[in-house]
């Protein structure tokens, strides 16, 4: 199957699926969600750790590590978001699967289990990143706010390219009715 031969919906569905794929996926990755800074130290935390700078120390630790009782964080909300993210990720490898599946075998099937698990993939993103942003200054570390960072802002577009992808996947199933359930 060449490029041209696609739809205009899986020309555009396909690059915005994958695009929300590679931000998701470096979203998912790394500690830049949220970042904080006081008069005599600063951090930053994502998903999976926390990491705190003194004078030229950094100490980082994982969410579930012991050492963050210390610092009497309630981690419920954290354990949420990771929860919620994992799912995200998950059911994106679903729209990712499905969509290569109908690309080259034409199974109408294929095409409505990508439309699903595209926005089942965007909502878990948004509904991850809501109770994180709920509850990530409930915990503030040493009196101060946290700001959002960059991977914060990466798992937003992410949901973003995957509605979009998931929009012009519903259009493709609208439009181009003539899809078996057989392959061809």
């Amino acid at each position: 199957m060449a490029i041209l031969d696609l739809s205009l919906q899986l020309k555009v569905s396909v690059p915005c699926l994958l695009l929300g794929a590679i931000l998701f996926g470096v979203s998912f990755s790394v500690d830049k969600w949220i970042k904080w800074s006081t008069a005599s130290s600063s951090g930053f935390a994502g998903l999976w750790k926390a990491c705190f700078q003194q004078s030229d120390v950094t100490y980082c630790y994982t969410w579930n590590s012991d050492t963050m009782d210390t610092f009497k964080l309630s981690r419920d909300w954290i354990h949420k978001s990771q929860a919620l993210q994992c799912l995200g990720l998950v059911v994106m490898l679903g729209a990712l699967g499905s969509t290569i599946v109908f690309i080259f075998i034409k199974l109408r099937l294929a095409v409505i289990a990508a439309v699903v698990t595209s926005f089942g993939s965007a909502a878990f993103m948004v509904i991850g990143c809501a109770v994180f942003a709920s509850d990530v200054n409930d915990d503030a570390v040493y009196g101060t706010i946290a700001d959002f960072d960059w991977a914060f802002g990466f798992n937003i577009v992410a949901a973003i390219f995957t509605t979009a992808a998931g929009v012009g996947l519903l259009l493709q199933t609208i439009l181009h009715r003539t899809t078996t359930n057989t392959p061809t």
